[in-house]
Formats: structure tokens, sequence, C-alpha cells
């Protein structure tokens, strides 16, 4: 027979694990014990979307999504009269199919284009949620050396990649029809200036960004 103090630690024990069960319980099954964390907000769907399609990117898929998405919900696109809205030349609201001053403003724009802000703003509402996709911009250059090899003369006329990284004065002649494909492609479609020098870089990024 155990003495008495044994008994006493042997019903604690006891007690205690009876306690411990009970509040494992309750709180798998949400009880008073259980933290309950804040709702988060409900998501709202967007109707107002400016996509800028950079080139090489993986752009066609998210307008594939954005198509799909405006379509079942009867949102109106902004569609170039003819092709990309007169790329490589800047946005204008003018070469957007349907565009009016002081008309209604559109719901989606997701071509290509070479980004001007304050003309896509005379066509979409002030509302509008803008994104875009920016890649490695060593990525990009050997992508497009192999897509745009037969629309850029700087690149057709280089006998390799490397061969222009190298010396890329002599096979790129400004202004040649097609040589836009042969820049830095992401900072010519956001429609950045040539910086004066290195320096101005951050500064021309941070624009854009904000």
């Amino acid at each position: 027979k155990p003495p008495p103090g044994c008994r006493r630690l042997s019903a604690l024990g006891a007690a205690l694990g009876a306690f411990i069960a009970l509040s494992f319980t309750l709180g798998l099954l949400g009880g008073p014990f259980r933290h309950r964390a804040p709702a988060a907000p409900r998501c709202r769907p967007r109707s107002h979307v400016v996509f800028l399609k950079t080139h090489k990117t993986g752009g066609s898929s998210v307008v594939n999504l954005l198509s799909r998405y405006g379509e079942s919900r009867g949102l109106r696109f902004a569609l170039p009269h003819r092709y990309q809205f007169g790329y490589p030349a800047p946005f204008r609201a003018e070469r957007v199919r349907g565009f009016r001053p002081g008309g209604p403003r559109f719901d989606i724009i997701c071509h290509h284009m070479r980004f001007q802000l304050s003309e896509v703003q005379r066509v979409m509402p002030n509302d509008s949620f803008y994104f875009s996709i920016v890649r490695d911009p060593g990525a990009v250059a050997e992508s497009a050396f192999s897509y745009f090899r037969a629309a850029a003369p700087a690149f057709r006329n280089s006998p390799s990649l490397g061969a222009f990284l190298a010396s890329p004065e002599r096979f790129f002649r400004a202004g040649q029809r097609g040589n836009h494909y042969a820049r830095n492609l992401q900072w010519f479609d956001f429609g950045l200036p040539e910086p004066a020098h290195p320096g101005q870089i951050p500064e021309l990024l941070g624009g854009l960004e904000r």
C-alpha cells in the first residue's frame, strides 16, 4: 500500500493530465482556449486594369488570362486600330479604336505599347491598377536575339550574340527600322528616356516606380 503522499501526487497527476487533454480537444474544436486571428479582408475583383505587355517576358500568357477575365465580365477593352498602338512610337490615346476626348473610358488595356503615362490616363479611369512583368535583362537580350533576328538588322548582321555584345557599335545603327528590338527592350517598352549618364538610372527607375 503506497504512503498517503504518493496517493495525493497520483491524483494530482491524473487531474493535470485530464486538464491537458481537455484543453487540447477544445483547441482542436475551436473552443475558448483557441486564439482566433482576425478575419482577412475579402478580395474584390478589379475591373480597371492596365497591363504593359513587355517583349520576351511571358506577357502573352497574362494577356490570355486578362482576355478571358474581361470577356466573362463584359468589360470594355482598349484595342489598337491596327497593330500594337503604333509601336515602336510612344503610345497615344488616338491610336485606341473608339477613343474620343471626353468619351467613356475603357476597362482593360493589355497590348504591346511604348508606355506613356499621360496618354494612357486619357484612355483609362483614375482608379486603374497598373502592372507589368520585368525579367533579367541578360535573359531578355538572349531571347530577343533569337526571336527578332530577322526583324532587327543589328542582330541579323551579327554572326552571334557574343559578337554583338562584344562590339554592338559595329552592328547597331540608330533609327534603322527594326533596330529598336536590339536595345534594352524593357527600358524601351517602359518609355524611359536615354540616361545622360549611368548615375541617372536610379532616378529614372524611381520615377517609373512612383
